[in-house]
């Protein structure tokens, strides 16, 4: 991602990593919150609440999957810089449908 929207997603200073820092950065950014919350809904599986750790977080081996794929490391944490560009990148892609159209976004 080039230009404003790059620069404001990235500050300088060293790199912040962990879910803290995460849910701190997207509370902070509520142009990205339709984005996270679309990808919240497609990447937490269905029934969550049954199973430990009753959180609703992406699947543990699809989560070790994309750190290794990311960072050459299943047991990284994930960077916030990272995760925003990532969260940017698809209001780009896939936009939300306009308020009140009633329509289902496609998956």
């Amino acid at each position: 991602m080039e230009g404003p929207a790059a620069a404001e997603l990235t500050a300088p200073g060293r790199r912040r990593t962990g879910a803290g820092a995460v849910a701190v950065a997207i509370v902070r950014r509520p142009r990205l919150w339709p984005a996270a919350a679309r990808q919240a809904r497609v990447l937490v599986p269905p029934g969550w609440w049954r199973r430990r750790p009753f959180l609703p977080v992406p699947d543990r081996a699809w989560l070790r999957f994309r750190m290794t794929t990311a960072y050459g490391d299943a047991g990284a944490a994930i960077d916030v810089e990272d995760l925003l560009t990532w969260l940017a990148w698809t209001q780009t892609t896939r936009p939300a449908p306009p308020l009140g159209s009633g329509g289902a976004e496609l998956r």
